[in-house]
């Protein structure tokens, strides 16, 4: 039972799951903001659907990031100023809904693998289980039987 168990987390944690490899930070808004201000960032992509990714440095090191903002990024003229002010390369994009769909899909895809093990996994635990108290309940019924025919 319990190699079972090892083996099944063994081998959910073989499958590749996006974005294990690389790190990609989720900000707020306002952290992004703060971060510009602080010149942490290096370049943005501003987005047409208020999503804006880039790169950041923390510590030498360089991150993706992902932040979004509730409207048109691209038409705010207070971000454009503070992002030529700290020297961020700006480039914008002209992304359509379809874009974020097939993204959400992309997303969906990569966790289905693992999820569709663990649950195909709990399934034979419970199933090795019921064969377990089966047998047992067939052994007491066929020592009880045995028991019988002896008394008879």
């Amino acid at each position: 039972m319990r190699r079972l168990i090892l083996m099944s987390v063994m081998l959910a944690l073989a499958f590749p799951v996006r974005g294990a490899a690389d790190v990609r930070r989720y900000l707020i808004y306002e952290e992004f903001i703060k971060k510009v201000e602080a010149g942490e960032v290096k370049s943005v992509t501003i987005e047409t659907v208020g999503s804006i990714k880039g790169v950041l440095t923390d510590q030498g090191k360089e991150y993706e990031f992902e932040t979004y903002r509730s409207f048109n990024a691209a038409d705010d003229p207070l971000l454009k100023r503070l992002l030529r002010q700290h020297n961020v390369g700006v480039t914008t994009e002209i992304r359509d809904y379809t874009g974020m769909l097939w993204d959400m899909f992309e997303i969906s895809i990569c966790w289905i693998p693992p999820v569709v093990l663990v649950v195909l996994v709990i399934i034979l635990v419970l199933v090795i289980c019921l064969i377990r108290r089966i047998r047992k309940l067939h052994e007491a019924l066929d020592a009880s039987r045995g028991s019988e025919a002896d008394q008879a």
